[in-house]
């Protein structure tokens, strides 16, 4: 458990900026209850439940919106539907990190969980895995799936 003398500058600092953030009402009551210090899948569990909250119709209907109106610049509706694909892929790299994390704790088998969660996460992109795991993901999946990884 996080203790205050292991940080205590960093703690008065965190604990600072949170609570004026919720006194000024910039941060709702329930996203503060939330902000203290945690497990790691703690944490990721809140973030995939941020992004749940914020649903992809919202950007769909941004994109859409933007469409429509002439004022807007043209490359602002693939902005809009970059960033809705973006956060769908965030908040499945949070859920596949959470969870991951909860088994990893019970299991005796990390290089295998290790290997499962890298496998996950560079199904939703490469782009979160460390440079030198891209690439590699494609041929682990092609492996699991019997397929030769000359190919």
């Amino acid at each position: 458990m996080f203790r205050w003398k292991d940080a205590p500058i960093s703690h008065a600092l965190a604990s600072f900026i949170t609570w004026t953030g919720y006194l000024s009402g910039q941060v709702p009551p329930e996203v503060h209850e939330h902000l203290n210090y945690a497990l790691l899948p703690a944490v990721l569990s809140v973030q995939t439940w941020t992004r749940k909250k914020q649903p992809a119709c919202v950007w769909s209907r941004l994109s859409e919106l933007a469409q429509h109106d002439p004022a807007m610049p043209a490359n602002l509706v693939s902005d809009f539907r970059r960033v809705q694909a973006d956060e769908e892929r965030h908040r499945k790299v949070f859920e596949i990190l959470a969870g991951g994390f909860r088994r990893q704790a019970t299991s005796l088998r990390r290089v295998k969980s290790e290997d499962s969660l890298t496998r996950k996460i560079g199904k939703v992109s490469e782009f979160f895995l460390a440079r030198r795991q891209r690439g590699i993901t494609a041929r682990i999946i092609r492996s699991a799936q019997g397929e030769s990884l000359g190919r």
